[in-house]
């Protein structure tokens, strides 16, 4: 009989723990319904909030902005749908003309939110501002022809900047910055060939300044007296810091071993333009020179050369005697620009070990001193078979304290796998800065970012992409889908 009882009031028990159980889950299910149902809401909310902040920013037009901050979702924004996601709400918005910088479909992370009316477009982002190119420009290095692309690599639409890569000869000038940056030029000059206004045509693009010893090299530097060259340019090696050198009729103040050092210099990969006299008549960079041999008018021929380019048929130094000459002396690469009435050679130029030889009787005659400054820019640009150039207006944080981070990003594919980006350079006053270098491309897209060293949150700032080929001698194409620069700021006012 007790067994009995017990047994019948375990099962009494059991059946009230399970009634319980099922009273306690049914309980804590729809507490979790009520939760999930609060939260939703609170997400609907949400996006009614953002939905209204953009048809207030949309309607108060060009330069209304709305900054809300310690947003409590990640927001995932539809332009072409007109939708608006937060987590699992969904609600509709006004416009569609709405975009992060460069896309209109994105999300924007809980944290912060900022929107702006710029021409009619409202922009959304986080303490991060994605900013696209007011205006871009491509070309290849041998051309002076560009191609504006502004409205290609605004946005990341698949629509793309095509760029003609060239591939060069050699890249042996290794010591050459590239991306239009710092390259050091020495310009050595005594005689009386160029005159002030000659000179200001030739290097004022190139800040030159005479050189002082109290300043140190800079991107461009004159040696203007025997002194100077002697004690400073080579009694100091100062030549070691320098790309390219410009040596205007120096006459007597190079002697036979600081020619020599030049030569060493040049065959490490350097460029040399000379002309007038050069220390003594007999052999200079392997060629046959002359400093009085050459009788006037000089007349340029059918050449080929893709730097110093001048007219066939056009003459120079009018009926000027016993000019500065050189003549080849069986070197293959030798190529006759111009010739003077006698048979001697009024410009030339040649190969030098890994470096380039200019011989140009008189630098400063008609319009050869913007023709050469033309072969710089070309030179400079040497190792960028193509390029992209882009200036940006940057739009800061609405009352940000300082700039936090800052990159450069672009998103970009190519005609083959031997296409690479050279080098991108960026500057907003002054000299350029390179920031990344040596990325390869491909026939499928890839996004590459760099970030910007040294940017402190100025408002304009212009880049170069430069791209290149390994396959010297050849055309190739890049593409560039989107280019953009994204800066975050370190937030310091709360609002709602």
């Amino acid at each position: 009989m007790k067994g009995q009882i017990s047994l019948e009031t375990l099962f009494a028990v059991v059946i009230v723990l399970v009634a319980v159980g099922s009273i306690m889950a049914a309980v804590a299910e729809r507490k979790s319904s009520v939760e999930d149902t609060e939260e939703f809401l609170e997400q609907r909310d949400f996006c009614l909030k953002l939905s209204n902040d953009i048809n207030s920013v949309f309607t108060n037009g060009d330069g209304a902005t709305v900054k809300v901050s310690k947003t409590p979702y990640n927001a995932f924004f539809d332009g072409p749908s007109r939708e608006i996601w937060v987590e699992n709400a969904r609600c509709s918005m006004p416009i569609s003309s709405i975009t992060n910088g460069i896309n209109n479909s994105f999300v924007v992370s809980k944290g912060l939110l900022q929107m702006e009316n710029r021409d009619n477009t409202v922009y959304i982002s986080s303490n991060c501002i994605i900013n696209a190119p007011v205006y871009a420009e491509t070309a290849a290095s041998d051309s002076n022809i560009s191609k504006v692309v502004t409205n290609l690599v605004k946005k990341d639409d698949d629509k793309y900047a095509e760029i003609n890569v060239l591939g060069h000869k050699d890249e042996n000038n290794k010591n050459l910055y590239q991306g239009n940056a710092e390259v050091n030029i020495a310009y050595l000059r005594l005689g009386q060939h160029c005159t002030q206004s000659n000179l200001q045509e030739l290097l004022d693009e190139y800040q030159c300044k005479d050189y002082d010893e109290d300043v140190g090299v800079t991107k461009c530097d004159i040696f203007y007296n025997e002194n100077v060259i002697r004690d400073e340019f080579f009694g100091n090696s100062l030549y070691e810091e320098y790309d390219i050198y410009i040596i205007e009729d120096v006459q007597n103040s190079i002697g036979d071993n600081e020619a020599k050092i030049l030569e060493n210099e040049t065959k490490e990969g350097k460029w040399m333009f000379f002309s007038g006299r050069f220390g003594s008549s007999g052999v200079k960079f392997g060629i046959n020179y002359w400093t009085n041999k050459g009788d006037a008018p000089a007349t340029v021929k059918n050449y080929t050369d893709e730097f110093f380019q001048l007219d066939a048929g056009k003459q120079y130094y009018g009926t000027k005697k016993n000019m500065a000459a050189t003549k080849n002396n069986s070197v293959g690469s030798y190529v006759q620009i111009a010739d003077f009435k006698n048979n001697y050679d009024a410009m030339s130029r040649w190969d030098y070990g890994d470096g380039d030889v200019y011989f140009i009787s008189d630098i400063c005659e008609d319009d050869i001193p913007d023709k050469l400054k033309l072969a710089i820019e070309r030179i400079i640009r040497l190792l960028n078979g193509g390029w992209l150039y882009a200036e940006f207006e940057l739009v800061p944080l609405i009352n940000a304290l300082s700039v936090e981070s800052s990159e450069i990003g672009v998103s970009h594919k190519a005609s083959d796998a031997s296409v690479y980006i050279a080098n991108i350079t960026y500057r907003t006053t002054g000299d350029w800065k390179q920031v990344c270098s040596g990325l390869p491309s491909g026939v499928t897209e890839v996004s590459d970012n760099c970030d910007l060293q040294g940017y402190s949150g100025e408002e304009e700032l212009d880049t170069i992409v430069s791209f290149n080929t390994n396959e010297k001698g050849s055309t190739k194409k890049a593409y560039v889908d989107v280019e953009y620069i994204r800066v975050c700021y370190n937030d310091t006012v709360n609002v709602p």
